[in-house]
């Protein structure tokens, strides 16, 4: 921010010729726009206080104004994609290290890719507090990744990606950076469902014949097995084999 202040007084003080006003200030507004769609900035977010400042300077200004503000939004958008994908890059090999069982390793890359916003590193960290794999059960510790990232996830969840509903259903299911509801955990589940993921019927059939969350349903858990089951999911097809034995 200071250096975008930097750059727009020093080009105010040489270059304020009005002599150039007529030219420029039709095309200012547009230019602005787009300035601000680039930098995913809201409109909304811009006071109107802050227009009337810009256009007080002085209308000569505006063309260097424009160009002074692209090169820091420029700056600012093209070290955003350099952390996101140094980012996705610690993800993988964290993913690698976990998938070798090298806990300890697959941790530290997780860390690093979560310390520059890659949520799923965010969300495997969270579930291996939570769960205890490779690491030693912290719940606090997963609480806290996971009410981090839960206005990501339910971003992403709008937008139909299967993770990140199944990840808010687990948290409902479970009370983990959300209250405990299993009537949450079974809309996202559902969500999850109708989105094809077969693994949500599984856990489904599971609340319901647990019975913690919601009244225990053998007849809703049965029926969830076998949708599960006539997918090929191997677990639900051993869960029916028992129920019959």
């Amino acid at each position: 921010r200071s250096m975008m202040g930097l750059s727009v007084s020093f080009f105010f003080f040489f270059f304020n010729d009005t002599a150039t006003t007529e030219i420029y200030t039709l095309s200012l507004h547009d230019a602005f726009r787009s300035i601000i769609v680039i930098a995913g900035w809201s409109e909304k977010a811009l006071s109107t206080q802050f227009m009337k400042r810009i256009f007080a300077i002085g209308h000569g200004a505006h063309l260097l104004l424009i160009a002074s503000i692209s090169i820091s939004v420029m700056s600012s958008v093209s070290y955003a994609a350099e952390k996101s994908v140094k980012a996705k890059d610690f993800f993988q090999r964290g993913e690698k290290a976990y998938f070798k069982e090298d806990f300890s390793k697959a941790i530290n890359w997780y860390q690093r890719a979560a310390e520059l916003g890659n949520l799923d590193a965010m969300r495997t960290l969270a579930l291996m507090y939570a769960t205890g794999h490779g690491v030693t059960v912290d719940r606090a510790r997963a609480n806290t990744l996971y009410r981090k990232i839960l206005s990501p996830l339910r971003v992403s969840a709008e937008k139909k990606n299967i993770d990140a509903i199944r990840t808010l259903a687990y948290m409902h299911r479970n009370g983990l950076g959300v209250p405990l509801s299993g009537r949450a955990a079974l809309e996202f589940y559902k969500k999850a469902v109708a989105l094809g993921d077969v693994n949500s019927m599984h856990d489904i059939s599971e609340i319901y014949n647990a019975g913690t969350l919601v009244p225990r349903n053998y007849q809703k858990t049965e029926e969830w097995l076998v949708r599960a089951a006539g997918l090929g999911y191997a677990r639900a097809m051993q869960k029916l084999g028992n129920r019959y034995l």
